[in-house]
C-alpha cells in the first residue's frame, strides 16, 4: 500500500505520489485602514486526508480573484451552488473558482478522478490567464479523470494495466475559464508503475509572459513528443519549461537528488534573474543532496542558477529543527522565508531565542547571497504554531497561520486555552521586519481554523484562504461548515474600492558629472498621497524627487511606491552605478517611458545601434539612429519584460530592461 503523503525512494526511485504542500502568492500594499469585506466557503460532507482547504490564490489586473481548493465528494458545493464531483468518495478532487473584487461569482471548474489526485498551486500571467499543473491517477475503472466537462481522459483497460496511464498534466485557462490547452508530457505507452510510482507534477511558476516552469519528478524515458529524452538513472527532479502557447521549450536539470522520504518542498523562481530556489524540510527516512553535498539537518534553502547549477545552500543547526513552509522573492532579489523554529536553532547566520518549549512562527529576510539581514518571531503559549503562507506587498511582507495564544513585537491575540485556533493574518515592514498589524478571523470555540494561502488584487485588497471547522465570522458574514471535517474558505481583507483609480508611478534619473555614484531621481508619475523610495541598498527616502549616493559600485534596482485612497503601486528601474572612465558614455542617452504602453522614445547625443530582445533572448527588433530622438512602436508587442541593448560606434554597450504594459 502506498502512503501518498511522503516521497519514498529506493536507489533514488520515487514510490509515493502525493504530499501535503501549501503554496502562497504575492500580495500588494495598502497604507489605509482595512477590514474584512466578504467571504465565501465550500466543501463536501467528507473528511478527506489533509483536510478540505484553499491551497492557492492569484489575482489579475482587473481585481478578479482565482483560487484552488482541495475537496471531497459527497454534497460538494461552493456557497449554495452544487458542484459535480469526480472522486470515488474517499479521496479528493480540486475546485478552481473565480470571483470579482466585490465578491460576485464568475466561474468554477472541478478537476479529478476516482483516486487521490494532486495539484499544488495555480499561477497567472500578466493577461490574467490561469495555469494549473499537477498529477491525476487513472486507476479507477468507474471514475475517469475529468478536467471538468472540457476534457475527460479515457479509462484504463482492465486487461492491460499499462494502457491510458499518462497522469502528469499542465493546462491553461483564459481569464473567463475557457480551457486553452492541455499538455501531458509522458509518452502514450508509459507504464502503470512509471506513472503511478515514479512520476509527479510537483510545482509550477509562471512569469508575466506566460512561460511556465514546471517542477516534476521523472523516471528515465522520452517526454514532450520526443523533445526531451531523460537518460538519468532513477527518479529525479526536472524543470520543464513551456511557453504561453503550450509549446515545450526545454528541460532544466537542477543539481539536487534525494533518496528515501522527502517530507516537503517548495520551488520559487526569480523571474528577474532566472534563478530557482527550493526550500523545505527533510525527514528521518530520506537523504537530500545538492551540488554533491548532503543536507544533514531538517530545514534547507538551496539556490540554483537558471541552468540548474547549485549556487549556495543554507541549513539550520538543530537536529530537531522546525519547518520552512513558504518563501517569496522581492523586487530587490531578496528572499523572504517563513515557518517555525525552536529555541537555540540557527539559520542563515541568525540564532533564535525562544523561552517557550514549543516551536515559534518566524519570518526572515535573506539577501541574494544567502545571508539573513533580519528575522522576527512570535511567542506562543500551549501551542505549536507555524507560518503557512507568506507574500510580499510592495513595502510589506505578510503571513498567515492559525493561533491559540500569540504575542509578536508587542501585538497580542488570544483565545481560551485548549479551545482551538483562529485564523491569523499579520503584516510587517519588509525592509526591517517591524510589525504593522496583526489581526484575525474569529471562529467559534473548540475548532481549529487556519489561514494557509494569500494574494492581493491590483487595488491592494488582501485575500486569505484556508480551512475552518464550524463557523467563521468574516466581517458581517458568517461562514458555516456543517460537515464532520473542515471546509475551505476565501476572505477579502481591504476596502470597498473595486472601482477606484490607483496612482501610476514613474521616474527618471541623472548621474552626477563629478561623483559617479551620485544620482538625482525625478518623480514623473501621477498624483499621490504618500511616496516612498527604495534605492536597493537598504536605504529609503520619503522625498518626491530625492538625491542619493551609493556607497559602492554595483547594479541596483531602485523602486518608488506611491499611495492614494485606493491603494499603492510600485515602479522600479535598474541603475548601474559604476566608477570608471566609461561610466558616462551613456549619460546623455535616455529611454522613456518605462513601463511603455505605445511609443518608446530613445534620446541620445551620439549615433547608436539598438537591438530589442524578448525575455527568452530572441531578437524582436533592431535599428540604428543618429543623435537626437528615435521612437519605437510597442503597441504590437505582448505585455511583459524586454531587454534593449544600446551600442555606440566606439563599442560601448548598455542594457535597459523595459516593461510593456
Amino acid at each position: 500500500m502506498l502512503n501518498r503523503n511522503l516521497f519514498f525512494m529506493k536507489k533514488n526511485y520515487f514510490t509515493l505520489n502525493t504530499f501535503l504542500l501549501i503554496t502562497f502568492l504575492t500580495l500588494s500594499y495598502s497604507a489605509h485602514s482595512q477590514s474584512w469585506q466578504w467571504g465565501v466557503s465550500g466543501g463536501s460532507f467528507n473528511q478527506i486526508q489533509n483536510n478540505e482547504k484553499t491551497e492557492s490564490i492569484v489575482t489579475d489586473a482587473d481585481g478578479n480573484v482565482f483560487f484552488l481548493a482541495s475537496v471531497g465528494r459527497n454534497g460538494l458545493h461552493l456557497e449554495d451552488m452544487e458542484l459535480t464531483p469526480y472522486d470515488a468518495g474517499s479521496n479528493r478532487d480540486y475546485v478552481i473558482a473565480s470571483y470579482n473584487c466585490s465578491g460576485d461569482f464568475r466561474w468554477s471548474k472541478v478537476i479529478g478522478g476516482g483516486d487521490k489526485d494532486f495539484i499544488k498551486n495555480i499561477q497567472a500571467d500578466s493577461q490574467g490567464n490561469i495555469y494549473v499543473g499537477g498529477t491525476v491517477y487513472r486507476t479507477s475503472q468507474n471514475y475517469p479523470v475529468h478536467f471538468d466537462t472540457d476534457t475527460i481522459l479515457p479509462q484504463g483497460n482492465p486487461n492491460n494495466l499499462d494502457e491510458h496511464k499518462r497522469n502528469l498534466f499542465l493546462l491553461k485557462y483564459n481569464n473567463t475559464g475557457e480551457m486553452q490547452w492541455l499538455k501531458m508530457p509522458q509518452p502514450e505507452d508509459v507504464t502503470f508503475i512509471d506513472a503511478i510510482s515514479h512520476s509527479l507534477g510537483a510545482d509550477i511558476q509562471t512569469d508575466a509572459l506566460g512561460n511556465t516552469y514546471w517542477l516534476c519528478i521523472l523516471p528515465p524515458g522520452t517526454y514532450a513528443d520526443g523533445s526531451f529524452i531523460n537518460t538519468t538513472e532513477g527518479d529525479n527532479f526536472f524543470v520543464l519549461k513551456y511557453d504561453t502557447n503550450g509549446n515545450f521549450v526545454e528541460a532544466i536539470i537542477p543539481d539536487i537528488q534525494f533518496t528515501g522520504a522527502l517530507e516537503s518542498y517548495k520551488m520559487v523562481r526569480n523571474h528577474n534573474t532566472g534563478n530557482f530556489y527550493i526550500t523545505g524540510r527533510t525527514g528521518s527516512q530520506g537523504t537530500l543532496t545538492a551540488g554533491g553535498e548532503t543536507i544533514t539537518h531538517n530545514m534547507y534553502l538551496i539556490a540554483f542558477s537558471p541552468e540548474g547549477e547549485m549556487l549556495w545552500k543554507n541549513e539550520n543547526s538543530s537536529e530537531i529543527g522546525g519547518y520552512l513552509n513558504d518563501m517569496v522573492i522581492g523586487d530587490q532579489n531578496n528572499i523572504y522565508v517563513a515557518g517555525s523554529i525552536y529555541d537555540g536553532d540557527t539559520f542563515s547566520g541568525i540564532t533564535f531565542t525562544n523561552p517557550a518549549p514549543s516551536s515559534s512562527p518566524f519570518l526572515m529576510k535573506i539577501n541574494s547571497e544567502g545571508v539573513a539581514t533580519w528575522e522576527t518571531h512570535a511567542q506562543t503559549e500551549n501551542s505549536n504554531t507555524m507560518i503557512y503562507g507568506i507574500t510580499l506587498n510592495n513595502n510589506e511582507v505578510a503571513v498567515t497561520t492559525g493561533y491559540g495564544v500569540i504575542s509578536w513585537q508587542g501585538e497580542e491575540l488570544a483565545i481560551e486555552t485548549n479551545q482551538g485556533y483562529d485564523v491569523l493574518f499579520a503584516r510587517f515592514n519588509k525592509s526591517n521586519g517591524t510589525i504593522i498589524e496583526m489581526t484575525n478571523i474569529p471562529g467559534n470555540l473548540g475548532f481549529y481554523d487556519y489561514g494557509q494561502s494569500l494574494a492581493a488584487d491590483s487595488f491592494n485588497n488582501y485575500y486569505v484562504g484556508g480551512r475552518f471547522g464550524n463557523l467563521l465570522y468574516v466581517g458581517d458574514e458568517t461562514l458555516t461548515n456543517g460537515s464532520s471535517g473542515t471546509d475551505f474558505f476565501l476572505a477579502k481583507y481591504g476596502t470597498d474600492n473595486c472601482n477606484c483609480t490607483l496612482p501610476q508611478p514613474g521616474f527618471g534619473f541623472e548621474q552626477d558629472s563629478e561623483n559617479q555614484l551620485a544620482y538625482t531621481f525625478t518623480y514623473s508619475g501621477s498624483g499621490y498621497d504618500t511616496i516612498e523610495w527604495d534605492f536597493g541598498d537598504e536605504t529609503t527616502s520619503g522625498e518626491e524627487s530625492p538625491s542619493h549616493t551609493f556607497n559602492e559600485s554595483g547594479n541596483y534596482t531602485v523602486c518608488v511606491t506611491v499611495t492614494n485612497e485606493c491603494g499603492s503601486q510600485t515602479y522600479c528601474n535598474d541603475i548601474e552605478a559604476v566608477l570608471g572612465t566609461n561610466s558616462f558614455v551613456f549619460a546623455e542617452t535616455k529611454v522613456y517611458p518605462n513601463p511603455v504602453n505605445g511609443v518608446l522614445t530613445i534620446s541620445t547625443d551620439t549615433n547608436i545601434e539598438y537591438t530589442l530582445y524578448s525575455v527568452l533572448g530572441s531578437v524582436v527588433g533592431s535599428g540604428a539612429m543618429n543623435a537626437g530622438e528615435t521612437t519605437i512602436d510597442f503597441s504590437g508587442y505582448e505585455s511583459g519584460i524586454y531587454m534593449l541593448e544600446l551600442k555606440k560606434e566606439s563599442g560601448e554597450r548598455k542594457i535597459v530592461r523595459l516593461i510593456k504594459n
